[in-house]
């Protein structure tokens, strides 16, 4: 997925577009995001940063790379959530990978399922993408929803198809009063898919 590497920049790119967008539509709304890249190592390029406040990504600040520590990336996402929230604030947590759990050494399949139910209960909720192929792994493996999950072609079309899922329910949740709101991304390094300390192309044309 090396090939997509442009898309995938875009993609991001477009998400923080429109989640600004958000906030000027609700300008009394705070929203902070915070990044995950993994691929063996996990890596936190920015953690609770206001929306206002964050750059778009260059090309050159994503270079895919190989393995998939998947669970180890969730694990440690949601530990930096608790130490984040509030009672009264609301989550939204996108994770995006282009294939299966290989090399995770902290979390197993039944912690993230776990952290996912309780999440429930703590206003987070959390959108699963991947490759069409994998859904249904997935989906039995981390015990997800249909409304949970969606599998997508890893293409223009396929991110596209992701950005407005995003979008979506982002919007859903923004419908109901909350003083903040946390968007938190997960996305591979691996031969694959996303992720950033963001440069601001805008500026760079």
């Amino acid at each position: 997925m090396i090939d997509l590497r442009k898309e995938v920049v875009s993609s991001f790119n477009n998400q923080v577009r429109s989640i600004r967008t958000m906030k000027q539509n609700a300008p009394d709304t705070e929203i902070k995001c915070t990044l995950c890249m993994f691929n063996d190592v996990i890596e936190f390029r920015f953690i609770n940063k206001d929306i206002d406040a964050l750059k778009l990504m260059s090309y050159n600040e994503y270079s895919p790379d190989s393995l998939t520590a998947l669970y180890d990336a969730i694990g440690a996402s949601f530990n930096k959530l608790d130490g984040i929230m509030n009672p009264g604030d609301k989550g939204f947590v996108a994770i995006f990978t282009d294939g299966y759990e290989n090399c995770s050494r902290k979390f197993s399949g039944e912690d993230i399922q776990q952290l996912f139910d309780r999440s429930k209960d703590r206003n987070v909720e959390v959108s699963f993408f991947c490759r069409n192929e994998d859904a249904t792994h997935h989906k039995a493996d981390l015990n997800l929803n249909e409304d949970q999950i969606l599998g997508i072609s890893l293409n223009n079309e396929g991110l596209n198809l992701m950005e407005d899922r995003i979008c979506y329910r982002m919007q859903s949740i923004m419908a109901f009063d909350s003083s903040q709101f946390f968007y938190r991304k997960f996305m591979p390094k691996n031969p694959v898919i996303m992720d950033n300390d963001l440069e601001d192309t805008e500026e760079k044309g």
